[in-house]
């Protein structure tokens, strides 16, 4: 386990933004990720940068701001998947070539 003050992770990063949401739109949430059945909702603790420093390659020192927050995690899973290209941050109509499609 890592230390705040290190603020690393074993896992990759991931871009993203962070909500505020009140519990009827949490609920609307979890219908969208399929909570409690194909994903779980769990509060993990991250941390964060501002979009400057992601586009920078000077590290930035000092003290990190870490906040904790809700997350839909897949838990049960075909451990081949592990394998599979990964994104740091994905758009559906991005130069990767693959479109987002509902089943």
């Amino acid at each position: 386990m890592h230390t705040e003050s290190e603020c690393v992770c074993a896992f990759k990063v991931v871009f993203g933004e962070i909500y505020y949401v009140d519990d009827k739109f949490m609920a609307q949430l979890d219908d969208f990720e399929g909570f409690p059945d194909l994903y779980q909702r769990d509060i993990i603790r991250i941390c964060i940068k501002s979009h400057a420093e992601h586009e920078s390659s000077v590290e930035v020192k000092g003290k990190q701001e870490f906040v904790e927050c809700n997350a839909y995690l897949l838990k049960n899973f075909d451990e081949d998947l592990l394998d599979k290209e990964t994104y740091s941050s994905y758009d559906s109509l991005g130069p990767h070539g693959k479109p987002y499609q509902p089943e």
